[in-house]
């Protein structure tokens, strides 16, 4: 229901207003129900970006920048794939698997893992392009997940 039906349903009882076509009291009405109309949009559209599930526009992009990275390119439901599986809590799990989809879960798409068992040591090469932030944040995530008793090499592909 439209905020104009809306007041005139609530108003109409009274029997105080001449809410007839063309009265002051109905242009009035109408005036006020249009701003009215457009702030309950703006309320419906603050209520859907506000969650995960449901966002399509400046939801999705505030929460990725607030967590590092904006991903723009990529369609709706992977943005919320990824930010819900941030949500989550991914961590690393210690398996190359793991590790991998911990990486996804930072927002990086374009990267190679390589697992040296022998030399303890995993090399990440990332393809996707970061700003100098981006790589900070970023790095600063994976090495804080990252064991202490394994080796890590963090390249980025130009």
């Amino acid at each position: 229901m439209d905020a104009l039906t809306s007041m005139r349903q609530k108003l109409q009882p009274l029997g105080i207003y001449d809410l007839s076509a063309g009265s002051l009291t109905a242009l009035e009405l109408q005036v006020w129900a249009e701003e009215l109309d457009l702030l309950y949009d703006e309320l419906d559209a603050l209520t859907r970006e506000c969650m995960i599930p449901t966002a399509e526009s400046y939801g999705l992009s505030e929460r990725e920048r607030f967590s590092g990275r904006e991903n723009p390119e990529m369609t709706v439901s992977q943005r919320r794939e990824i930010l819900l599986t941030r949500e989550r809590g991914c961590v690393f799990d210690g398996t190359l698997e793991g590790f991998e989809q911990f990486v996804s879960s930072l927002g990086i798409q374009g990267f190679t893992v390589e697992e040296f068992e022998e030399k303890s040591r995993i090399n990440l090469t990332v393809a996707d392009s970061l700003s100098l932030g981006e790589k900070t944040l970023f790095e600063k995530r994976v090495r804080s997940a990252f064991p202490i008793n394994a080796n890590l090499v963090l390249s980025y592909a130009s």
